[in-house]
């Protein structure tokens, strides 16, 4: 019998809390939900070009650390990815996240938005309609960063 998967959305952020990345991962054990996380600062220290790995290498170049935090657990796939999107989408408008996938997403049409204030509002249901169409076509969401 195979172990249930267990899902979760986390955070990346500067040492003043400030974040700028936010994402998904999956274990097969509670106990070890640190894995995903972890991966992004292994892939820093190969070298990786990202916005992402760049914020990780300036924050390592001060002797700080990246704040790292599970926010939301589940073990409903769906429910993380909605709490992602849902995530990004709020947090999009501060200009700190390097997750550029709603930003992609708007530019070419896939999800409706408009500009107030110089940030980016996204109503609800039409980020739910896309969440659900890349689920009923067997594609996970995905970030671009």
């Amino acid at each position: 019998m195979f172990a249930r998967k267990h899902f979760y959305v986390y955070t990346l952020a500067y040492p003043d809390g400030t974040v700028f990345y936010v994402g998904k991962g999956s274990v097969k054990s509670r106990k070890s939900l640190w894995d995903r996380i972890e991966d992004h600062e292994v892939e820093a220290r190969q070298g990786v070009q990202s916005p992402k790995c760049d914020i990780i290498r300036e924050i390592w170049a001060q002797g700080l650390e990246v704040q790292k935090s599970v926010v939301y657990e589940t073990d409903a796939e769906e429910e993380a990815l909605r709490y992602e999107y849902a995530l990004i989408t709020l947090m999009s408008g501060n200009g700190n996240l390097t997750n550029y996938g709603t930003t992609r997403l708007t530019e070419r049409g896939a999800l409706p938005a408009f500009r107030a204030d110089n940030l980016w509002r996204f109503r609800r249901i039409d980020v739910e309609e896309y969440i659900n169409r890349q689920l009923r076509s067997g594609q996970e969401p995905k970030n671009e960063d």
